[in-house]
C-alpha cells in the first residue's frame, strides 16, 4: 500500500508537471499567436503604404516626364530663337552693306557738288545729309549685331542649360520607373 501510494504520488508529481507543461505551452502558443497576428498586420500595413508610396512615386514620375516634356519645348523655342538670331545677323549684314555702299555714294556725290562750283552747294548738303544717315545706320547696324551677339550667347548658354536639365530630368524619371517597380514588387508580396 505505501508503494501504491508512493506511486500515486508520483503519477500526481508528473500530471501537476504534465498539467503546468500543457499551461507553459498554451501561453507559448497564444504569445506566438499574438506576435503572429502582430506581424501579419504589420505586414497588411506595410502593403498597404508600399502601395501608396508606390503611387506617389508614379505620379512623380510622370511629373518629371511632363516637366521634360516642357524642358524640351523649351530647347526647341531657344533653337528658333537661336535661328532667328542668325537670320537677323544677316540683315544686319546687309544693312552695314548698304551703309558703307550709301557713304561711298555720298562720297562721290559730294565729289561732283565740288566740280559743279556753286550751283552744286545745295548738293553737297544733301549729300552731307545722307552721309551722316549712312553712319548712323552703320553705327545702330553694330550697336544690334553686338545685342544679338549677347543676346545669342545668352540663348545657347540657356539651351546648355536646358538640354543638361531635360536629360537629368529624364534619368530621375527613368529611376522613379525603378523605383515604382520595386515598391510594387514589394507591396505585392
Amino acid at each position: 500500500s505505501s508503494e501504491v501510494s508512493s506511486a500515486a504520488e508520483q503519477v500526481a508529481a508528473s500530471s501537476n508537471d504534465l498539467a503546468d507543461g500543457a499551461t507553459n505551452q498554451a501561453a507559448v502558443v497564444e504569445e506566438l499567436t499574438a506576435t503572429v497576428a502582430g506581424v501579419s498586420e504589420q505586414v497588411e500595413q506595410n502593403s498597404k503604404s508600399a502601395k501608396e508610396i508606390s503611387g506617389k512615386v508614379d505620379e512623380l514620375g510622370g511629373a518629371i516626364w511632363e516637366s521634360n516634356g516642357k524642358m524640351q519645348e523649351m530647347v526647341a523655342a531657344m533653337h528658333e530663337i537661336n535661328e532667328a538670331s542668325k537670320q537677323i545677323d544677316q540683315i544686319i549684314s546687309t544693312i552695314n552693306e548698304i551703309a558703307s555702299q550709301t557713304n561711298l555714294l555720298a562720297l562721290n556725290a559730294s565729289i561732283e557738288a565740288a566740280r559743279a562750283g556753286e550751283a552744286g552747294k545745295g548738293f553737297a548738303v544733301v549729300a552731307n545729309q545722307v552721309n551722316i544717315l549712312a553712319d548712323q545706320s552703320a553705327q545702330a547696324a553694330k550697336e544690334s549685331a553686338a545685342l544679338i551677339e549677347t543676346s545669342v550667347q545668352a540663348v545657347e548658354k540657356g539651351m546648355n542649360i536646358a538640354e543638361q536639365t531635360a536629360s537629368q530630368l529624364e534619368e530621375v524619371a527613368e529611376n522613379s520607373k525603378v523605383i515604382t517597380k520595386e515598391v510594387t514588387n514589394i507591396a505585392d508580396t
